[in-house]
C-alpha cells in the first residue's frame, strides 16, 4: 500500500482518492495544487489532523462538508486502531514508552513527539479515554496533569489589548457564552455558544468563513456574518490582525512576543489562495508561537524549582499546553503547587495565565 495520496486538481477523482485515503487510513495524507509551485497548497498533512487543518478546508474546490463526513469519522476510527496495535510493542525493557520530541518540525514552534506520537492520544471519545487510563504511574506514584487554561485566547485578549476580551477573563466568565452575548447582544443557547467558541478559536487558528461553515454546518454567508460580527464586537482583535498581517507584508516575516520569527513567503503569492493562508499563518504564528515559548520555558523553570526543593518528582509528557509529571504520593501536593505556580507566571500578561491542575493514578484520572 503506498504511504501516501496524492491529488492533482479539484474535481470528483480527487475526492475519491480522498474517502479512500481515509477508508485505508493512510499516513501522511498529500493534496497540491496544479503543475506550478504557486499553486501548491499544503504539503505532507497527517492525516489525524484533517479535521484541524486549514489549508486542505479552504483548497480550491474542496466540497463544504466533506471533512465533517466520512473522511472525519474514518480518522477518529482509525486514530484508534492506530495506538491500540503498535503501542506494546514500543514499550521499552524498563516497562515504559520513550517518545522523541522535536523543536523543528512545527512551525510554530511547539514540541512535536514520533515514535511514537504520544501528543495525539485522543480524549474526547470513549473509546480515546480507554486508552488514556492504559497510562498509569507507577507503584507508589501518581501523575500531575497541570494544564493551561485557553492559553491562546487569553494571549490574544494580551496581544491585541482586547478590553471587553480581557474583562471576561478578569470576571472568571465562560469565554465562549461570554462571547456569545457579546456578539449577540443577549443571552444565549448551547447552539450559539458552540459557534461563538469556534470563532475565538478560529481567530487563533485562522480559520475562514469556508472552515467555519464546515464545522457548524451553516451556510458560509452565515458563517462570515458571524466572523464580522465578533470582529465588530471586539475592534482590537480586527486591528491587531490587520496590523500583523501588514507588519509581515513589509518585513517578510512574523515574530512571536519572545522574539522568534517564522518567515511567511505565502504572503507574496500572486495567488489569492496562498496569500490569504499567509495572513492566516501570519496571525496564528505570533499567538500559538508565543504559546509554545511560554510553554518551553514553564517546563524549565518547573524542573528547576521541583530540583531545588528536593523533590523527586519527574516531567515525563508534554501535550501542547499540558505538562504530565510523575510524583511519590508524598511529594503530590507539594510538587503540584510547585508546577502550578512556576507555570502561572512563566510569563506576566493581561489577562494573567491560569492552570488547571488534576492527580490519578492513571492520565485519564488525572486529567
Amino acid at each position: 500500500m503506498p504511504e501516501h495520496v496524492v491529488i492533482i486538481g479539484s474535481g470528483p477523482a480527487g475526492w475519491a482518492a480522498a474517502i479512500y485515503a481515509a477508508r485505508a487510513n493512510l499516513h501522511p495524507l498529500v493534496f497540491e495544487g496544479a503543475e506550478t509551485e504557486e499553486n501548491r497548497v499544503a504539503g505532507t498533512l497527517p492525516l489525524g489532523q484533517l479535521n484541524l487543518t486549514t489549508e486542505v478546508e479552504n483548497y480550491p474546490g474542496f466540497p463544504a462538508g466533506l471533512l465533517s463526513g466520512y473522511i472525519r469519522s474514518a480518522v477518529e476510527g482509525g486514530r484508534v486502531n492506530t495506538y491500540l496495535e503498535p503501542l506494546p510493542s514500543l514499550i521499552g525493557e524498563d516497562g515504559r514508552l520513550h517518545t522523541t520530541f522535536s523543536q523543528v518540525t512545527a512551525s510554530t514552534g511547539r514540541l512535536s513527539s514520533i515514535n511514537p506520537n504520544l501528543q495525539n492520544i485522543p480524549i474526547r471519545t470513549e473509546q480515546g479515554r480507554e486508552i488514556r487510563a492504559c497510562f498509569v504511574a507507577e507503584e507508589g506514584t501518581r501523575l500531575i496533569s497541570a494544564d493551561y487554561s485557553q492559553v491562546e485566547l487569553r494571549l490574544l485578549a494580551h496581544i491585541a489589548d482586547e478590553p471587553v476580551l480581557k474583562e471576561i477573563f478578569r470576571r472568571g466568565e465562560d469565554v465562549h457564552t461570554a462571547t456569545a452575548e457579546a456578539i449577540l447582544g443577549g443571552k444565549t443557547d448551547p447552539g450559539t455558544r458552540s459557534k461563538a467558541k469556534m470563532v475565538n478559536y478560529g481567530i487563533v487558528y485562522g480559520l475562514s468563513a469556508f472552515g467555519l461553515a464546515d464545522r457548524l454546518q451553516i451556510d458560509k454567508e452565515e458563517a462570515q456574518q458571524f466572523i464580522d460580527a465578533y470582529l465588530e464586537r471586539f475592534p482590537k482583535v480586527k486591528a491587531f490582525i490587520d496590523e500583523t498581517i501588514e507588519r509581515a507584508r513589509e518585513e517578510g516575516h512574523v515574530a512571536t512576543l519572545f522574539g522568534r520569527i517564522r518567515r511567511v513567503p505565502e504572503l507574496r503569492s500572486r495567488q489569492f489562495q496562498t496569500r490569504s493562508l499567509g495572513e492566516r499563518l501570519a496571525v496564528n504564528m505570533v499567538i500559538q508561537g508565543t504559546a509554545a515559548d511560554i510553554m518551553k520555558l514553564a517546563m524549565v523553570r518547573a524542573r528547576d524549582e521541583l530540583r531545588d526543593a528536593g523533590l523527586s518528582t519527574q516531567l515525563v509528557l508534554q501535550i501542547h499546553d499540558e505538562l504530565l509529571f510523575e510524583a511519590l504520593e508524598d511529594e503530590v501536593e507539594r510538587a503540584s503547587e510547585i508546577v502550578v505556580r512556576e507555570m502561572a507566571t512563566a510569563f506576566e500578561m493581561d489577562p494573567p495565565l491560569e492552570v488547571d491542575c488534576g492527580v490519578g493514578q492513571n492520565w485519564l484520572e488525572a486529567k
